[in-house]
């Protein structure tokens, strides 16, 4: 079992060391960092071990495998591991052997047949990171969109505060607890401990900021893939382009000041709210160029063809 290692302090703002530099140069999959957020993976293998025994899975954009591990661990017929990252797919050979690796283009090129698809592509505010380019490929080909895992993520207002003040020298301490992790992810952690011992590196580049959540609303938007036929229905300008604290505060009358989100996996639920090795920043905070990059390729990609739904964000 991975041993406890002492806390490592980073910056609140980003250092220098970033995925594009250091941490690939040292051959680190950064995102490795992801299955160090314990309520996202625990909530991953609690679904896996349910579903997976005896059935094919494919485990899109598997990063250093995680879930392909866990996949193996439930039993799993077979498992398909893909990405394009070449790094990643290294590490997901050598800590999962059983697994088929594949590398592939999500979002162009053909999808082997499986049972269950699942997938962990959601960025701060669920849609920056292009999944539903990878849902219109998968559409093409004809996979039922049932079996995407998840394929519902239900959005509500929040109001958060800082818990101190941020200056681009605050720091704060961020350290392995295993306890936090059920077995089988420990078990993970420990094989890639094993084959990087520089590994803590990447504890530097859990984005844990410094809010807390102190009041909850009700929920306002389910994207849910399921309940429209064409499975890539999304809510364009309010909740990711207009996504601004003085906007909401407006909207409530003061009451909310960020939309949040949770993922649900079945009966199995992670958020995006700040908490423990969180590696999402509140919808608030993220960029604005990301908001304006997003939109722009989703208008153009697919002509922005949505409008006929109401959406009931800043309404």
């Amino acid at each position: 079992m991975m041993k406890s290692v002492s806390p490592v302090q980073y910056k609140i703002v980003q250092k220098k060391i970033t995925p594009g530099t250091e941490l690939i140069e040292a051959g680190l999959p950064t995102e490795f960092r992801c299955s160090l957020d314990p309520e996202r993976t625990n909530a991953y293998h609690d679904y896996i071990m349910e579903h997976a025994k005896d059935k094919v899975v494919v485990d899109m954009g598997c990063g250093p495998g995680i879930l392909s591990y866990l996949a193996v661990k439930a039993g799993a017929k077979k498992v398909y591991s893909i990405d394009v990252d070449t790094i990643c797919l290294d590490t997901t050979h050598k800590i999962v052997p059983e697994a088929h690796i594949q590398k592939l283009n999500l979002a162009t090129q053909s999808l082997p047949e499986a049972d269950l698809y699942i997938h962990e592509i959601f960025g701060h505010y669920v849609f920056d990171e292009f999944f539903h380019k990878i849902l219109w490929n998968m559409m093409q080909q004809g996979i039922d969109r049932h079996k995407i895992i998840p394929g519902k993520v239900v959005f509500y207002y929040n109001r958060l505060e800082l818990t101190e003040e941020v200056t681009p020298d605050s720091e704060i301490e961020i350290s392995y607890k295993p306890e936090l992790y059920r077995p089988a992810i420990q078990e993970y952690h420990a094989k890639f401990a094993h084959l990087f011992e520089n590994w803590t590196l990447l504890l530097e580049h859990i984005k844990e900021l410094p809010y807390k959540e102190v009041d909850v609303g009700d929920d306002i938007w389910t994207w849910d893939i399921t309940k429209r036929f064409d499975s890539i229905n999304y809510c364009p300008d309010p909740i990711i382009f207009n996504c601004n604290a003085k906007d909401i505060l407006q909207a409530t009358k003061g009451k909310y000041n960020n939309i949040a989100w949770r993922v649900e996996m079945g009966d199995h639920v992670y958020h995006n709210t700040p908490r423990e090795k969180n590696n999402w920043a509140p919808a608030t905070v993220v960029g604005e160029h990301k908001k304006k990059r997003t939109y722009d390729y989703l208008k153009k990609y697919y002509n922005n063809p949505y409008k006929e739904e109401e959406c009931q964000f800043l309404s």
